[in-house]
């Protein structure tokens, strides 16, 4: 009977150690989530700062020269560090524009060139839409 009752709390034991390690881990999980969101958070505002900064200095001028587009240090943040970097997403082609006037396109019935070459009148567009496989109709298969 002892042996039983020894048997048993032990069990027990084992299954409550089990259950607080489970729970501690799930609050430092929580906890470790929590600072990254805010130390992401914090690196945005300093981001904007450099935005807001540089657009008071030189408004309605972005280029490789301005403030926010240098490389900065990681930046030490409470716990943590905060790297930043910013890159003009205007001088990237996008692809889903790119559809969307495919669609248009297909739509109104017109046809686009499949000439790419420099100085043949294509658009950009048309020739990004060739390079990446699209058709009228949707991608090519």
């Amino acid at each position: 009977m002892v042996l039983l009752t020894i048997t048993l709390l032990t069990i027990v034991v084992l299954e409550f150690t089990d259950y607080a390690q489970v729970e501690t881990n799930q609050a430092l999980s929580a906890r470790n989530a929590l600072q990254a969101t805010y130390l992401a958070r914090s690196g945005i505002n300093v981001a904007e700062a450099l935005v807001s900064y540089d657009g008071a200095i030189s408004p309605g001028s972005d280029g490789e020269q301005d403030l926010w587009a240098k490389p900065y240090p990681p930046l030490p943040i409470g716990d943590g560090t905060a790297a930043i970097r910013m890159r003009d997403e205007a001088r990237f082609l996008n692809l889903n524009e790119m559809h969307q006037r495919d669609v248009r396109s297909a739509k109104n019935g017109s046809t686009s060139s499949s000439g790419c070459s420099r100085g043949s009148g294509s658009s950009s567009v048309s020739c990004g839409r060739s390079w990446i496989g699209w058709t009228r109709m949707g991608p090519r298969t």
